[in-house]
Parts: structure tokens; sequence; C-alpha cells
């Protein structure tokens, strides 16, 4: 357990060099983390102005659905395991609802999901843009991926 002692000891000025590393690690995360939210917000832009394009559509994905929805409307981001698809065997597909708010029972959920599921371990190129609905809730599905 780390506590605020234990944490001088080791990254005080008896280790220079593991407080270099410390600080140049968390450089580059801050670095790679404005780098992720410049891409996060032109992503969030595109969304936005596909749904201006075409509003209502039944075709894209629940990425292109929530974001627009949680840029106008607020509320949360809730992201979770895509059932039954992986990308390259085992990197878990994100997939996101959006809750208009959360309490201690847990959160009224939509989202966006295919008419017609498809599944896959290796690369899930149908969850890119497909043809779905929005859905009211979250439901578990046991998938087999062997």
């Amino acid at each position: 357990m780390w506590t605020q002692t234990s944490h001088k000891t080791r990254c005080g000025s008896a280790y220079p060099m593991r407080r270099m590393i410390h600080f140049i690690l968390s450089m580059l995360g801050f670095v790679s983390w404005g780098t992720a939210n410049v891409l996060y917000s032109f992503c969030v832009g595109l969304s936005v102005i596909a749904v201006h394009v075409c509003p209502g559509s039944e075709w894209g994905n629940c990425w292109s659905y929530v974001l627009p929805k949680w840029w106008k409307d607020g509320g949360y981001l809730v992201v979770r395991r895509a059932q039954g698809n992986m990308f390259l065997g085992f990197l878990p597909l994100p997939h996101v609802l959006w809750a208009r708010k959360l309490n201690l029972c847990g959160a009224d959920v939509e989202h966006f999901s295919p008419v017609q599921r498809k599944h896959t371990k290796w690369f899930p190129w149908y969850a890119v843009y497909f043809r779905g609905r929005v859905v009211n809730g979250d439901v578990t599905r046991r998938v087999d991926l062997s």
C-alpha cells in the first residue's frame, strides 16, 4: 500500500532518476491525453453534422447515435464491452450507451443497437456502420466466440 511518506522516499530527492522518469511518463501521458481530446472533439463534431445531414437515420453505430445526443442533451456516456465482439482476438470492442442521469439504483440508458446481430473475435468491420434501432435499457447476452 502506498502512503504519502512511502511515495516521498521512493520519488524524492534520494531517487532523482525515478523522479525524472515519472515526469517524462506524466508529460507523455498529458500529450497523449491532449491529442486524444482533439481527435475526440473532431469525432463529436462529425457525428453532430451527420445528424443534421440525415436526422433520424436508421444507419450508423452506437457512437454516432450517442455523441450528438450527449452534445445536445448532456447526461452521461456509459461505456461497456460490446457483447460478442472482440478486435484481433483479445481487445474488447467498446459499446457506448447514453444516460440522462445516474442514481444509486443504476441508470436508465438508451443506445443504438443493430437490427441483425453479428459476432466475431477478430475484425468486427460491420460494427462501423450498420442498420440499427434505438433501444431503451440494456440486456446482457451470452455469446460463444470460440
